[in-house]
């Protein structure tokens, strides 16, 4: 446990789940905190779809705001340390000599890899533009001047640490989680309508395996199995998976785009089952999707793609299934059992990581800082 303040310093992103959750764990463990914060990603929903106009105005937003997160991190109160959270890994090297001269060790929330996500995971990038040669080069010097460094999962910090090039262990993982009060759970045993009804939500995004569940949708319409497939959200892959369900003739499929975050936790309890991630990528069979969480949280059943990092999630729950990521087939059958099924079996709840279990995973990662 830190003997002190902590100050959360940057351009942090707090309309991301990860941001929101892991400052609320932090004080839910009793660290005091103190921010100095810049908000230069309001209204940006994906940083992956801003157009060449939107990139540049978000970098000017940047460098705008980087002499007063200087001014603010001089003018701080006494700290024991600075977590920089996620988009940080910029901000990072603007604060460095500052914390330095003040003998304040950096704790660097990576969340993600902008690298490993722009070049193998969505393919935005060659692995030879000079702009993923710069990605590159950043992270790589990031994870060794920050004192500490975390990402989401085990499976997910291995992976980070094989393509930086540094030891096992560097890199600490503290969970996502998610706000119990915003996703409580449903009254009694998860639904099985008729049709049955399975939710996905969140970006179209390669990690997601949109088509994946589209294909999948298009074998149960041919087994002659009534489900109601429901798509909320937007995103890289947007354009091509609508082709797709028009190519395909799939009939059951209904895309809804983003809804207001209010809605979303009706929704899921509406759902009969909740959908995880189920790409092929690196990335994508280390991480436990935000969505995972909420699912959990809400006392509704969860099949995602099978994975070194979901294995860990709820092990041996009746509620949660696995199939092999990018399988069509694989999915369509278990969407079929489902819709067979009478009712769901007795089962404890499913887990709920909330604000705690991430405020004492991020203690743990921090453990003789300070």
């Amino acid at each position: 446990m830190l003997t002190g303040p902590l100050l959360v310093w940057g351009t942090y992103d707090v309309s991301k789940p990860n941001v929101r959750q892991l400052l609320a764990g932090i004080r839910a463990v009793g660290i005091p905190v103190h921010e100095v914060h810049a908000d230069i990603w309001a209204g940006v929903r994906d940083k992956g779809t801003l157009t060449r106009v939107e990139q540049v105005r978000a970098m000017w937003r940047w460098v705008a705001a980087a002499p007063r997160l200087v001014r603010g991190y001089l003018a701080a109160p006494p700290h024991v340390a600075v977590l920089v959270p996620y988009l940080g890994l910029f901000d990072l090297f603007v604060l460095l000599p500052f914390a330095r001269s003040r003998g304040v060790p950096i704790i660097w929330q990576v969340f993600i890899s902008p690298y490993d996500t722009a070049v193998n995971d969505r393919r935005m990038l060659s692995r030879w533009n000079p702009v993923a040669w710069g990605l590159y080069a950043m992270e790589w010097l990031a994870v060794r001047l920050a004192d500490r460094s975390f990402i989401d999962t085990p499976a997910h910090a291995r992976r980070f640490e094989a393509l930086m090039g540094v030891a096992p262990g560097t890199v600490g993982d503290v969970p996502l989680g998610t706000d119990p009060t915003r996703f409580p759970p449903r009254d009694g045993k998860p639904t099985l309508h008729v049709p049955l009804r399975v939710l996905f939500y969140g970006q179209y995004i390669p990690l997601h395996g949109l088509e994946t569940i589209v294909r999948a949708a298009k074998l149960v319409e041919e087994a002659g199995v009534a489900v109601a497939w429901e798509l909320v959200g937007a995103g890289q892959e947007e354009a091509r998976i609508t082709a797709l369900i028009a190519q395909l003739g799939v009939r059951s499929v209904t895309q809804v785009g983003w809804v207001a975050p209010t809605e979303l936790p009706g929704r899921i309890r509406d759902a009969d089952v909740g959908l995880g991630v189920f790409g092929t990528s690196g990335k994508a069979l280390t991480v436990i999707p935000n969505k995972a969480y909420e699912i959990a949280a809400t006392q509704t059943p969860l099949i995602s793609g099978d994975s070194p990092a979901m294995r860990d999630f709820a092990p041996g729950h009746p509620w949660v299934f696995r199939t092999t990521p990018g399988d069509p087939q694989a999915l369509a059958e278990r969407v079929i059992a489902i819709a067979r099924m009478e009712e769901w079996p007795d089962a404890p709840p499913m887990p709920v990581i909330g604000p705690r279990e991430v405020g004492e995973a991020f203690t743990r990662v921090i453990a003789g800082l300070a």
